[in-house]
C-alpha cells in the first residue's frame, strides 16, 4: 500500500508540474495575443497615415493644382531665365522693389498695368554689377 501511495503522490506531483507549465503557457499565449492586437492597431493607424500621405502626394502632383500646392516641382538648381518674372514687381504688395538684381544686371519694371502689376521688365542700363 505505501508503494501505491508513493506512485499516486509522484503522479500528482507530475500532473501539478504539467498544470503549472500549462498555466505559464496560457499566460504567454495571452500576452502574445495582446501584443498581436496591439500590433494590429498600430498597423491600422499606419495604413491610415499611408493613405493620407498618398492622397497628399496625388494632390501635389496634380497639374491642375496652383503652383503653391506643387512644392516638390520647384526649379531650384535649373538654369535661370534671361530676365526676372514680372510678378516680382507689384505695387499692391507692402514690399515692392524698385529694382532687382538678376543675372548680374539691375532690372526694373518698364511698364505698369492699371491694376498695379508689372507688364514688362527692363535692364537699368547705367547699373551693372562687376
Amino acid at each position: 500500500m505505501p508503494e501505491l501511495e508513493a506512485k499516486i503522490k509522484a503522479k500528482e506531483v507530475e500532473l501539478n508540474a504539467e498544470l503549472l507549465d500549462l498555466h505559464d503557457s496560457k499566460e504567454s499565449i495571452e500576452k502574445a495575443i495582446l501584443n498581436f492586437r496591439h500590433q494590429e492597431k498600430n498597423i491600422g493607424s499606419l495604413k491610415q497615415e499611408l493613405d493620407t500621405l498618398k492622397q497628399q502626394l496625388t494632390k501635389t502632383k496634380n497639374p491642375a493644382q496652383p503652383l503653391s500646392a506643387r512644392v516638390n516641382e520647384s526649379k531650384i538648381g535649373e538654369d535661370t531665365d534671361d530676365e526676372p518674372c514680372t510678378c516680382v514687381f507689384n505695387k499692391n504688395r507692402k514690399w515692392n522693389p524698385e529694382k532687382v538684381i538678376w543675372n548680374d544686371h539691375f532690372w526694373e519694371c518698364a511698364k505698369w498695368k492699371d491694376d498695379g502689376t508689372c507688364a514688362e521688365v527692363q535692364i537699368i542700363k547705367d547699373l551693372i554689377i562687376e
